[in-house]
């Protein structure tokens, strides 16, 4: 029922999308998005024989706390995983920060760290496979870029291999803060001029804070959310996704987590 869900859900919002795409982008009359032999809710747009974009449709969920959006990414992320070997399962995103969050010592709750995400996607995995026998083939490495252009390059080359979403390790429009806040990056468009009429580069994201209902309307945070399925383009990706990992400024790099593993 979920599964069939998810086609629907994708097949509308690629019909708009692909209106973008004839309109200013595609330089092949045979060019569109098709969807994929391999996986249902997998759409890929091929521009001269190239996958020039794929997208996932991955329903996105809202965020229960202040504190979960990793723990509601990853909940994004395993229906997905899960979705591809035949049985969708949802896990809450509150279950989710309670199995893999470290206690604070103060008694606080506190959201997941970087380590506790990577970490905690490849412990819910190894649960997944034992206890529902399903075969995931996910293991979770993590990845710096100086540029944006180059981390979307490749994010792309992973996930023409295994069809899986990456994290991005990401901050909240308009923060001054350095990360702080998670995105399940649904799918991607890289293609370069010669094969679209110029540049075009950017991430589908699913973003918690959208239609949470921890922030009101008026909220600055829930204003700058970011919608379902959202194509940012690289020019905008700069205020989600600021450089980090380190105090040191020219160590820092635009990072996320992804699935390492070449079989889907």
């Amino acid at each position: 029922m979920v599964q069939v869900s998810l086609d629907l859900e994708a097949k509308k919002f690629l019909f708009f999308l692909g209106l973008f795409f004839t309109l200013f982008i595609a330089t092949s009359a045979n060019a569109g998005w098709k969807a994929n032999s391999d996986f249902s809710a997998v759409y890929d747009y091929k521009i001269k024989g190239k996958v020039a974009a794929r997208y996932l449709g991955i329903p996105q969920y809202p965020q229960p706390t202040n504190y979960t959006c990793g723990a509601t990414t990853m909940s994004m992320l395993m229906l997905w995983e899960t979705h591809k070997k035949g049985r969708v399962i949802r896990f809450s995103p509150l279950s989710i920060h309670n199995y893999v969050n470290s206690k604070d010592p103060k008694g606080e709750t506190s959201g997941l760290t970087t380590t506790e995400l990577k970490s905690g996607i490849n412990k819910l995995t190894e649960y997944v496979k034992d206890k529902y026998k399903l075969p995931l083939n996910v293991i979770m490495s993590g990845d710096k870029n100086k540029t944006i252009n180059n981390g979307i390059s490749r994010m792309m080359s992973y996930m023409r291999k295994n069809f899986s979403p990456a994290i991005i390790y990401g901050n909240v429009n308009g923060s001054p803060r350095l990360g702080g806040h998670y995105y399940l990056v649904t799918g991607m468009v890289y293609c370069p001029k010669g094969y679209c009429t110029k540049d075009v580069f950017g991430l589908f994201i699913n973003d918690s804070v959208y239609n949470s209902k921890v922030w009101n309307d008026d909220s600055i945070i829930r204003k700058v959310a970011i919608r379902p399925r959202q194509l940012i383009l690289e020019i905008d990706l700069k205020d989600y996704w600021k450089p980090t990992g380190s105090k040191i400024p020219w160590l820092r790099g635009h990072m996320f987590l992804y699935n390492s593993n070449s079989e889907a």
